[in-house]
């Protein structure tokens, strides 16, 4: 899986926002906000990599335990597949 192309970070004083333009703005217009895991989780949806890839390298970042990792993945997961932005 991975991010649709349009799919832009940017940092709004000390939060970055997702905003879309092109392909991913025909899906979704409008902005989300994230923390620096959800950042980090996200930055690295932008390459196609799988869900169990995605859990290792947040287990790796921030040396937690895999129930933890795999919960924060599909937060960000399930944020981004509800608003269409997700290329499967």
């Amino acid at each position: 899986m991975k991010l649709k192309d349009g799919v832009i970070f940017s940092k709004v004083a000390d939060e970055t926002v997702v905003v879309t333009v092109g392909e991913a703005a025909e899906a979704f217009r409008g902005m989300i906000k994230l923390n620096s895991t959800g950042t980090f989780i996200a930055e690295n949806m932008l390459q196609e990599i799988t869900k169990e890839d995605l859990v290792a390298t947040v287990r790796r970042e921030y040396e937690i335990d895999e129930a933890t990792a795999v919960e924060a993945v599909e937060i960000i997961i399930g944020k981004f597949q509800s608003v269409g932005l997700i290329k499967e």
